[in-house]
């Protein structure tokens, strides 16, 4: 092998391991945001059923009943974000190996790291918008579920100054 074809073969396999590495990478990020659902989801549904409880008590229902809204879109965001996200696996089974190569790719160890790594360029723009889209849903459901408070908070101020639940 000349230097030039050493450098290529290096090259080849050096992409394969950045394309498993990033993969890999992105496959933590979409596990840190299931797991950051999941623990909002538990409080979300907690504070859904106690703002529900709340409205179906008194005679001002308005302020829990804002905050019961808030928290189940929060849930249901959650709900959302945690549904089965379907990315592309970058590893293929034995049944589908051969199909890494394409019709015209070199048949050497050279044109197999081209052609993986191609393949998990493909891989790795379709993973980035799926991921992409729970990861702004997740920052949707925390906006809501910190604004949730505030705008029960400013209902119940309205409320209060208009004279709801006062004593005649």
């Amino acid at each position: 092998m000349s230097e030039g074809q050493d450098f290529d073969l290096f090259y080849a396999k050096e992409r394969a391991r950045q394309a498993e590495a990033a993969h890999k990478a992105k496959e933590e990020a979409l596990n840190r945001t299931k797991a950051r659902a999941t623990s909002l989801l538990g409080w979300a549904i907690t504070l859904t059923t106690a703002s529900i409880a709340a409205a179906m008590q008194g005679k001002c229902k308005g302020a829990p009943s804002v905050a019961a809204f808030g928290f189940f879109a929060t849930s249901v965001l959650c709900a959302k974000v945690l549904y089965s996200t379907k990315t592309q696996i970058l590893l293929q089974p034995p049944a589908r190996f051969d199909g890494i190569m394409q019709e015209g790719d070199e048949k050497t160890e050279l044109g197999f790291y081209r052609a993986f790594s191609d393949l998990a360029e493909d891989v790795d723009t379709e993973n980035d918008a799926v991921i992409a889209k729970d990861q702004k849903t997740m920052r949707l459901a925390w906006i809501v579920g910190c604004a949730t408070p505030a705008a029960a908070a400013l209902f119940a101020f309205g409320a209060w100054l208009i004279g709801c639940g006062r004593s005649t």
